[in-house]
């Protein structure tokens, strides 16, 4: 008597045959499941070094061969060979700068160049460490050991000893107040004036 031809045992070699496929099934799926929890765990471990990272380095960025710029009625754009940037304090302290105050056209009104400047990004302010020396677009010349640019009321502000140089005439004082394309400058402390025959020619 041959046993292919009995229906029992064939039913028993189908699921036989269907429990080791599934057994091969949930094998391949746990070992798929595995690959997957290891890269997620390799993803969660990136994760939280880069949050390490950041935490470590929280309100402080370096920036090296940037500019900064602004918008405005009177935009200006600042070139520095570096920029550390304080989250905090919302200040930026540029090194080696050279700065241009623009009009509305972009047009330069004032260049100046200067060791490091601290920049109030909020209000767009900059303070600049000196010695400071600027020129303006009509040839103007400007030293000081202090300048501020007040932003808001759109006026230059030097201190610590000042030089303006303009056609036909030197002035020195302890400080100085200049509007933005410097046709208005007031010099105050200590003035003295002096006249020479080649303009915009030191002493």
């Amino acid at each position: 008597m041959s046993l292919e031809g009995c229906p029992q045992i064939k039913d028993d070699k189908t699921k036989m045959e269907e429990q080791e496929r599934a057994e091969k099934e949930r094998v391949s799926v746990e070992s798929d499941s595995t690959r997957v929890e290891d890269k997620i765990n390799d993803v969660v471990t990136k994760v939280e070094e880069v949050k390490d990272s950041l935490q470590s380095n929280y309100g402080k960025q370096e920036v090296n061969s940037l500019s900064l710029s602004a918008k405005g009625d009177t935009p200006w754009d600042l070139k520095a060979d570096k920029i550390d940037y304080d989250d905090n304090s919302k200040r930026a302290r540029a090194s080696k700068i050279v700065w241009n105050l623009l009009d509305k056209d972009g047009n330069s009104l004032l260049e100046l160049s200067g060791d490091a400047a601290v920049v109030n990004v909020p209000t767009q302010g900059i303070a600049f460490e000196g010695p400071v020396q600027a020129k303006g677009a009509h040839g103007e010349e400007i030293t000081c050991q202090k300048l501020v640019w007040d932003s808001k009321n759109r006026q230059l502000h030097g201190s610590n000893g000042v030089r303006v140089v303009r056609e036909g005439s030197i002035m020195t004082g302890r400080e100085m107040i200049a509007s933005p394309d410097l046709k208005r400058v007031e010099v105050k402390g200590d003035v003295r004036v002096s006249f020479t025959a080649n303009p915009l020619k030191s002493e």
